[in-house]
């Protein structure tokens, strides 16, 4: 048909005997047309079947084809209101689709928030009681090598006592270093600004362990080059091997980091 006007004025029962429609109606005429859409597609089919022939057969022509223009535009309207309503229809099942997933994610965000501080708490609580029954015996170490040196003692007994105090206090250092964990975390982490003696942490890692060494056949031996003794940084965490740099010019040259013993 294309887009012309399908026109039977009469008899059109005869043109069409197996049309059981046109049969029963007993159909004499008949008109009908194409609709299309603003874009030239076609989007259906508008008719009239008289039981009479057509007086005028122009006249209804040009009838039919107002009708099918007005048709065509309400038509595809309600084709646009359907199409719409089934975007929004598979838009609202996505978003329900999307919150579910959201609120899944969400809740397993909040478990895992819980556990982390559950853990965290669990930790501190840890390193606190760790501290606490660490401290106790260092505490009453540090006490009786006090008391001893208010005796009299030998030089080889001053010097086995010094040992003792120096490994006092390098295990307290590590307590402490172990407590800065949780200012890591929160990031408050500071790095203490004091004179460091290379020489006397080089001492006190050979009294420390020079002894373990000698109960295992073993000779311990440190060796450094000469180094300024007005240094600034951290002894306790003087652990990593530290690159060379030029002088700065100051009067106090700062020291990050050491060698490691």
């Amino acid at each position: 048909m294309g887009q012309k006007i399908c026109c039977f004025p009469a008899s059109v029962s005869q043109f069409f005997p197996r049309d059981q429609a046109l049969q029963d109606l007993r159909a004499e005429s008949y008109i009908g047309t194409t609709l299309w859409s603003h874009t030239g597609q076609p989007i259906g089919l508008i008719a009239v079947i008289g039981r009479r022939p057509l007086d005028n057969r122009l006249q209804a022509e040009a009838t039919i084809e107002r009708i099918a223009m007005r048709a065509a535009g309400e038509l595809e309207r309600l084709i646009g209101e359907l199409e719409i309503k089934g975007l929004n229809a598979d838009l609202e099942e996505r978003v329900i689709a999307r919150t579910a997933e959201l609120e899944s994610v969400n809740k397993a965000l909040t478990l895992a928030k819980e556990a982390a501080e559950t853990a965290n708490v669990a930790k501190s609580a840890f390193l606190s009681n760790m501290s606490h029954e660490i401290r106790t015996p260092l505490n009453a170490i540090t006490g009786m090598a006090h008391i001893l040196r208010q005796s009299g003692l030998t030089v080889q007994q001053t010097d086995k006592l010094d040992k003792i105090e120096a490994a006092g206090n390098h295990l307290l250092a590590i307590i402490n270093a172990i407590l800065d964990l949780s200012k890591i975390e929160a990031g408050k982490f500071t790095l203490d600004d004091a004179p460091v003696h290379v020489e006397a942490l080089l001492g006190n890692i050979s009294s420390m362990l020079g002894q373990k060494a000698r109960s295992k056949g073993l000779r311990l031996q440190i060796e450094t080059v000469s180094l300024p003794h007005n240094l600034h940084g951290d002894p306790t965490r003087c652990n990593r091997p530290c690159s060379t740099t030029p002088a700065m010019p100051s009067s106090s040259p700062r020291l990050a980091t050491l060698p490691s013993a």
